[in-house]
C-alpha cells in the first residue's frame, strides 16, 4: 500500500510540475514572507489602543494545530477578555509587471470562545489592491487543544499599475488573535482570477503532499496510511473550494503519522531489546525456563501485533 500510496504523491507532484499554464513563483518579490526576519518589510498599523503585530515563535510540532507554520510567525493577540480592534498588517510592492497576482498565506485566528467556529469569527480579511477575503478558520475535530487551526487562504488580484499591497486586516473584529506564516505570491499573467485561484490551490496541495510524503517511507498504522492515502487521492479532484479541507486532511495525517511513527518505533525497539534478552545465557532451573518459554511467547505475540498494525 505504502509504494502505491508514495508513487500516487510522486505523480501528483510531478504533474503540477509539469503542467504549462503560465505561472511564476513570484514571492521573493515579498521582504521577509516566513517572519524569520523579525517584521522586516512588513507595515503594521493599530487604531485605538492594544497590542500590536509582532513576531513570536509558534512551532509547527510545538503548537497544536498550526499547520503549516514553522518556527517564527506573525501575531496579534490580545488577552481572552478583550478582543483586537481595527489593524493590519501589511506590504507594498512596486515595478511588478501587469498582470494578475495571488496571494496567499496560511492564517488562523482564535475566538476567545470556547467554541471555536468560522461561523462566529468576524472582521478579519486577507486583501491585495482593493480586493478582499473574510478570514476564519475552524477547530479540528479531535484536537488535544481548544486553539484553532490555520488554512492556506488565496486571494487573487489584477495589478495595472506595476504596484501590489498585500497583507491582513482587521475592522471591528470579534477574535482576540491572529496569525499568520509562511506567505507566497504567484503571478499567473493574463489569468482570470478564479482560474488562478483554482491552479493556485493544486499548487499548494502539492507542496503538502510532499511534506507529507517524507513520513511514508516510514512504518506507521495501517489506519494513519490509509487517512493519508485517501486524503491524497482526494487531490487529483481538488477545486480552490475543497482545497482547505483537502490540506487540512493532509495535515492531520502527517501529524498522526508523527504520532504513530514514534510509537511503533519504540515498539520495535523493545521487541529488538527482548531478543537480546532472550538469545542470551540461560540456566536449567524450571523457573528460567518457564520465564525465558514466556517472554518468547510475549515476543512473538508483539511482533505479530506490529507486522498486522504496521503498513
Amino acid at each position: 500500500m505504502r509504494k502505491h500510496l508514495r508513487m500516487l504523491s510522486m505523480g501528483i507532484m510531478a504533474a503540477v510540475s509539469a503542467v504549462s499554464f503560465a505561472q511564476t513563483n513570484v514571492t521573493n518579490k515579498l521582504l521577509n514572507p516566513d517572519a524569520e526576519k523579525g517584521m522586516l518589510g512588513w507595515d503594521v498599523t493599530y487604531v485605538d489602543g492594544g497590542e500590536i503585530w509582532n513576531k513570536q515563535t509558534k512551532g509547527e510540532e510545538k503548537a497544536v494545530g498550526y499547520h503549516g507554520f514553522n518556527n517564527w510567525a506573525f501575531e496579534n493577540w490580545r488577552n481572552a477578555a478583550g478582543t483586537l480592534n481595527n489593524g493590519s498588517i501589511y506590504q507594498e510592492m512596486k515595478g511588478l509587471p501587469n498582470g494578475t497576482y495571488v496571494f496567499g498565506a496560511y492564517v488562523m485566528t482564535n475566538h476567545p470562545s470556547e467554541e471555536q467556529g468560522m461561523d462566529l469569527t468576524e472582521g478579519v480579511y486577507m486583501f491585495a489592491n482593493e480586493d478582499s477575503i473574510p478570514v476564519a478558520t475552524n477547530r479540528v475535530e479531535g484536537m488535544d487543544a481548544k486553539w484553532a487551526h490555520a488554512i492556506k487562504f488565496n486571494i487573487a488580484t489584477t495589478v495595472t499599475d506595476g504596484t501590489l499591497t498585500v497583507g491582513i486586516k482587521h475592522t471591528a473584529t470579534n477574535v482576540h488573535f491572529i496569525a499568520m506564516d509562511n506567505a507566497t505570491l504567484y503571478f499567473f499573467e493574463e489569468m482570470g482570477h478564479e482560474a488562478a485561484l483554482e491552479e493556485m490551490a493544486k499548487i499548494d496541495l502539492a507542496a503538502t503532499v510532499a511534506k507529507v510524503d517524507t513520513f511514508l517511507t516510514y512504518k506507521m498504522n495501517v489506519d494513519t496510511v490509509a487517512y493519508i492515502q485517501a486524503a491524497i487521492e482526494a487531490v487529483a479532484t481538488a477545486s480552490a473550494e475543497t482545497a482547505a479541507q483537502i490540506d487540512e486532511d493532509l495535515w492531520w495525517g502527517k501529524r498522526q503519522a508523527v504520532k504513530s511513527i514514534a510509537q511503533y518505533e519504540a515498539l520495535a525497539a523493545a521487541i529488538a531489546e527482548a531478543k537480546v534478552v532472550a538469545e542470551g545465557e540461560w540456566t536449567d532451573f524450571e523457573t528460567t525456563v518457564a520465564a525465558l518459554e514466556a517472554l518468547n511467547a510475549t515476543i512473538a505475540e508483539a511482533e505479530a501485533m506490529y507486522a498486522e498494525a504496521t503498513a
